[in-house]
């Protein structure tokens, strides 16, 4: 009796999972940003949340460290995009939802490489007012982009991602 060894097939699953890792990006970046965004506005000095965006946090000695973030979540969103348009495939939603979700994440690098003007006394000694420059305008536009972006793909993806009516074995697996 002869057996003959082969090389094991290739799991059907492993695309699967590779799909779901990418889109967890969409699922980890904004917890990340924000939670970045609290503990660095909570620990650096002369930030006040009530007069300061947390993008001004880019700014001092410790501004590569919201700088990094920005750019971290920028490939999880990314990555992200791209796991929902492979999620989606086949349902509505796919074009539109993972476009926007990649718009957000490339003005998250447009706000990491533009950084905000100092102003409302942050970083501290800035004076209270302060006049907008090139690269504090571009900050703004990114900053604006990726608020409507975020929107936009809100309202494209609340359907294909809530629909109980959707393929349910993709549930499964």
């Amino acid at each position: 009796m002869t057996h003959t060894l082969s090389a094991p097939a290739r799991s059907a699953a492993a695309p699967r999972r590779v799909t779901r890792g990418l889109a967890t990006g969409c699922l980890v970046a904004g917890p990340l940003f924000l939670g970045a965004g609290i503990v660095g506005g909570l620990t650096r000095d002369g930030f006040d949340f009530t007069r300061n965006a947390v993008s001004r946090r880019a700014l001092g000695d410790l501004g590569w460290i919201r700088t990094t973030d920005f750019l971290l979540t920028a490939a999880l969103l990314l990555a992200g995009s791209i796991g929902l348009r492979r999620e989606l495939r086949g349902r509505a939603g796919v074009t539109w939802g993972p476009v926007l979700v990649g718009v957000f994440g490339v003005s998250s690098v447009a706000a990491a490489v533009f950084p905000a003007d100092a102003g409302a006394g942050f970083p501290s000694g800035t004076p209270a007012s302060a006049s907008l420059s090139a690269h504090g305008a571009l900050h703004m536009f990114s900053g604006t982009t990726r608020c409507l972006a975020l929107r936009a793909a809100f309202f494209v993806l609340a359907r294909p991602l809530t629909d109980p009516a959707r393929d349910q074995s993709a549930a499964i697996r």
